[in-house]
């Protein structure tokens, strides 16, 4: 039970916190109060699926979930927006806080519900034959390996990328992020189908693509490779997270 309330809650974190955010927000939020008001809103309004889906049992669940990210959110505006250039670490450290929240959530959560417990919605799937656990986990590794994971990287990534721009002469800087996405989603469609040595062909395609400056440039040749290997750990590891 822990394990699916976890994916539920993390699963609602990610659309209110990533795709419910657009990048204008994102940005309006490190000087302007009003639009962090604005996000805390609108994760609020996700996370009234919580009670919509478990009943009023959860509603305290639902409190917590928003309180503690609009504390969050507030906080790292007030501590932020004088200084600090450096946004990754916040940005790490923020997620890792909601995160650990939306843990003890799913914790209480679990032990509030009945261990028998099934929910509407998981009711009217398993009529259409359709196993509620596996579409819940599936739909969250999903919206994970998409734009959190691009942003993730993008962070993780800042101090190894090439100087003068490299990046974005070589065409790579959007559509990077999205054969990144796409890489991820194979890894993990791969695990899922137990075909293991097919993630090596994945790897290889992407890497040919730029084999020529790959092997004239070992700086690029380096970053290009601490991005693939970081990008494909994060698909495996979140798969044996969320699946296991």
């Amino acid at each position: 039970m822990f394990t699916e309330s976890f994916v539920f809650l993390f699963l609602l974190h990610l659309l209110g916190d990533f795709y419910l955010q657009t990048q204008s927000l994102a940005a309006r939020k490190q000087k302007d109060f009003s639009a962090v008001l604005l996000h805390c809103g609108i994760y609020g309004i996700c996370c009234l699926l919580v009670p919509l889906t478990y009943g009023i049992q959860a509603f305290d669940i639902f409190m917590a979930m928003v309180i503690s990210h609009a504390a969050i959110d507030i906080t790292k505006f007030f501590l932020l927006k004088d200084h600090s250039k450096d946004t990754s670490r916040p940005f790490i450290i923020d997620q890792l806080l909601h995160i650990a929240i939306i843990a003890v959530c799913a914790g209480f959560l679990s032990m509030q519900l009945p261990k028998s417990y099934v929910s509407n919605a998981a009711i009217l799937l398993e009529k259409e034959d359709i196993n509620p656990s596996i579409l819940l986990k599936g739909c969250t590794m999903v919206f994970f390996l998409a734009k959190p994971c691009n942003i993730l990287l993008k962070y993780l990534l800042s101090d190894y990328r090439p100087a003068g721009n490299e990046i974005a002469k070589l065409g790579i800087q959007h559509t990077g992020a999205s054969i990144g996405t796409v890489e991820r989603l194979l890894i993990f469609l791969l695990i899922y189908m137990n075909q293991y040595a097919a993630i090596g062909l994945v790897l290889t395609a992407k890497s040919i693509a730029r084999f020529d400056r790959i092997t004239k440039d070992q700086v690029f040749a380096e970053y290009y490779l601490l991005g693939t290997l970081l990008s494909a750990c994060i698909a495996i590891f979140s798969y044996l997270l969320i699946f296991r």
